[in-house]
């Protein structure tokens, strides 16, 4: 049989429990602002992968507009 306990006992088992709590909330808490940085980190990534995108495509259209200039300068146009 348990040997019952006192109240001073039982109050510093609640503070106890209750620090114990507090402090998985603030690792929960760490956790997450860890999660927020990292879907922060990819999604500028992924907005530095569309600007390189864009970039390249419009050098393309660039490209494409300089050919065309040189076949019309000579009267030629492609197919």
């Amino acid at each position: 049989m348990p040997t019952p306990r006192t109240v001073d006992q039982l109050e510093q088992l609640d503070d106890g429990q209750e620090r114990e709590r507090e402090r998985e909330r603030e690792r929960e808490r760490a956790r997450e602002r860890e999660r927020e940085r990292e879907r922060d980190e990819e999604r500028e990534r992924e907005r530095e992968r569309e600007r390189e995108r864009r970039e390249r495509e419009r050098e393309r259209e660039r490209e494409r507009e300089g050919e065309r200039s040189i076949y019309q300068f000579f009267g030629i146009f492609p197919h």
